[in-house]
């Protein structure tokens, strides 16, 4: 399992609030688990390192995904690769 070290260049905007995060591992690939808030949304990421996952397609990436989460729906998330980072966010809910 990766330590939190390998985390930590993820960048969280200013206006942005981490709520909860903890590592997760699932067959041997770690991630950055993350519940955060910003602009009126509650939402959720799993971070991984893009060398982890290199080999994975799309596909094979959300399978994963649903591994960690219960319910995931590759439907309702966005996928984004940024630096050294993809990150699979999910789980929105707005404020009224």
């Amino acid at each position: 399992m990766r330590d939190i070290e390998d985390f930590k260049e993820v960048k969280v905007e200013p206006d942005t609030k981490i709520l909860y995060t903890e590592l997760v591992e699932r067959n041997g690939i770690t991630a950055k688990f993350e519940l955060w808030y910003w602009d009126h949304i509650n939402g959720s990421s799993l971070i991984f390192l893009n060398e982890d996952i290199e080999k994975l397609t799309e596909d094979e990436l959300y399978e994963l995904c649903s591994q960690f989460i219960t319910g995931f729906n590759k439907k309702d998330s966005t996928l984004k690769k940024s630096g050294q980072y993809c990150f699979v966010n999910y789980g929105f809910s707005y404020d009224k």
